[in-house]
């Protein structure tokens, strides 16, 4: 009985501090205002894979994102217009890097007038940055045509996760140890008598 308790105690604490390891989070939708590489989304907390929800209906200006990327990180990523037809409703992404400069861009390389960057070399660990605009906003300043929504993919990133313990995990992790040592101490007084 005493071994059962033991071991399910083992369990429940190896289950709550290998919850603190799981990822926070995938999926983002845009939030206002992260028309500038300063003022970008940051992107916390992934599995490796970040996906994004955003719109320019009523909004014709940048967007973007900020996500850490560790060096050597080989990453994808694509901004699709599900909406759209080419000429009024044509994604286009940039990436930059953890400075701000421009690094790359791509307009029509998707499916479709879709954007997509393949295969980037990412080469300093950092917070890089991804501005999504309409076609013909080649210095990603806003502008191009708008009246849509995309997503964006980015894969090939380091997964980001948490890795502070609430303190509920640290309460719960220090009852099992002094339940542990309860029914150690039991034991050893059971044996001298």
């Amino acid at each position: 009985m005493k071994r059962n308790l033991i071991a399910i105690l083992g369990a429940i604490l190896f289950f709550f501090i290998r919850a603190g390891d799981v990822v926070q989070a995938t999926a983002f939708v845009e939030l206002e205002s992260n028309n500038t590489f300063a003022s970008g989304q940051v992107l916390n907390f992934h599995n490796g894979t970040v996906e994004i929800t955003g719109s320019r209906v009523g909004d014709a200006s940048a967007d973007f994102y900020r996500f850490f990327a560790e060096a050597g990180d080989i990453i994808t990523a694509v901004t699709n217009s599900p909406t759209g037809a080419c000429f009024t409703q044509d994604p286009m992404h940039g990436l930059f890097n953890p400075a701000g400069s421009y690094m790359i861009s791509d307009d029509d390389s998707g499916s479709g007038c879709n954007s997509s960057i393949a295969s980037f070399n990412i080469g300093t660990s950092g917070l890089w940055g991804l501005a999504v605009v309409a076609f013909n906003d080649f210095n990603f300043a806003g502008g191009g045509n708008s009246g849509w929504t995309y997503t964006t993919t980015i894969t090939g990133l380091t997964p980001q996760t948490a890795r502070v313990p609430e303190p509920s995990t640290l309460v719960l992790l220090g009852t099992g140890l002094l339940a542990v040592g309860f029914c150690a101490r039991r034991q050893l007084r059971t044996i001298v008598r």
